[in-house]
């Protein structure tokens, strides 16, 4: 894949984060997805297929009333690409007072 194709694929998966359309993140991504979320150097989430990817979008939704990744950089090796984000979010409120 060239890396324009790639780098269009990465945003449309952005645009379907940031609205909160899980089947439109789905729709872009690989059967075999291995993903991981990398933070101050530390692996604090991962999955494997697209099955685990699905549940953990699911259960991120109910977590933030708000949400949005922009694109940093993008560094891509052969068909692979590491995308540096930005990211800014807003809890949401759970339960009763």
């Amino acid at each position: 894949m060239e890396n324009s194709n790639l780098k269009d694929l990465i945003e449309k998966y952005l645009s379907a984060y940031n609205t909160f359309n899980i089947d439109g993140m789905i729709g872009v991504l690989n059967e075999n997805i291995h993903f991981r979320n990398i933070s101050k150097g530390e692996v604090n989430s991962e999955t494997k297929g697209i099955q685990e990817f699905r549940t953990l979008a699911e259960q991120s939704i109910q977590v933030f009333s708000q949400r949005r990744q922009v694109i940093k950089n993008i560094t891509f090796t052969g068909d692979k690409a590491e995308v540096d984000i930005d990211y800014e979010g807003i809890l949401s409120i759970q339960g009763s007072p």
